[in-house]
């Protein structure tokens, strides 16, 4: 089965589309092929997933999605942050 075949089955089978970000592509051909607006983008805000190093990829999905923004907002104090370190 093509990866065209599998969108028309989601087509087909669903009405509501969540996609995360960096997925826009996939999106705008979703439409093209009938998709009906709006489809749903998503980032997670409850959190944010330390890639392992300052200068990695982080996930796309969330807050901190270009690379350094873990770091940054890491070591900013927050009231949540100053709360667990009590």
């Amino acid at each position: 089965m093509s990866g065209d075949d599998d969108m028309f089955r989601v087509l087909e089978w669903f009405d509501l589309f969540i996609f995360h970000r960096n997925e826009e592509e996939g999106r705008a051909l979703m439409i093209t092929m009938g998709a009906r607006e709006p489809i749903l983008q998503y980032l997670m805000f409850e959190s944010i997933h330390d890639p392992g190093s300052c200068t990695d990829e982080p996930n796309a999905n969330q807050a901190a999605y270009l690379p350094s923004d873990f770091c940054l907002i890491s070591e900013q104090p927050t009231p949540r942050k100053l709360l667990w370190q009590a």
